[in-house]
């Protein structure tokens, strides 16, 4: 979680952020500290911390994922965000595609899905949801020929409601005529 945004801070409230324990060694210029305050150099202080937090998060952009098929098929292009911070997609739900989170747990982080342009798949839009509810879209085409959509996906720390990471997302799901 990140630290508070006004208030005193302790030094025992910036270790705990860096996952150590509250009575740990401390330093204002200790390059952990500093990391976290965003203050790489120069004149540091307790206000530099507001806010912060130690959590991160990361996504690949721009991204592609699809599904094609040959008639009479059905494709289906998935794009999931999973609940162990995985990201999975293409024609299956569990197709591995990338960590996004290598700290923190489901409550610190929340997903936003916006579509830019394209067909609109199945799965919540502008809302922001819980990993942890293992949030899925689904992009499907029954007949010759494709659907494509693009969407940004958002990745936010849920204490600081602070953006950490997006990815433009291309979906397409195509059906082939036969040979």
């Amino acid at each position: 979680m990140a630290l508070q945004t006004s208030g005193p801070i302790s030094a025992n409230d910036i270790n705990i952020e860096l996952g150590r324990s509250g009575t740990a060694s401390f330093s204002l210029n200790g390059a952990d500290e500093r990391g976290l305050a965003g203050v790489a150099s120069g004149l540091i202080d307790f206000q530099d911390f507001y806010g912060k937090s130690s959590i991160s998060a990361s996504l690949d952009s721009p991204r592609t994922v699809g599904h094609v098929v040959l008639d009479p098929a059905n494709a289906t292009c998935y794009y999931r965000v999973g609940s162990s911070g995985e990201l999975y997609g293409g024609g299956s739900t569990s197709a591995f595609i990338e960590v996004w989170r290598d700290e923190g747990s489901n409550p610190d982080f929340q997903v936003r899905a916006t579509k830019v342009s394209g067909t609109t798949p199945t799965g919540t839009f502008g809302s922001w949801l819980n990993p942890g509810d293992n949030p899925t879209w689904a992009l499907g085409r029954s007949t010759i020929g494709s659907n494509q959509t693009v969407m940004d996906i958002e990745i936010r720390d849920a204490s600081t409601l602070a953006v950490l990471t997006t990815s433009r997302v291309t979906m397409n799901a195509e059906v082939l005529a036969p040979f």
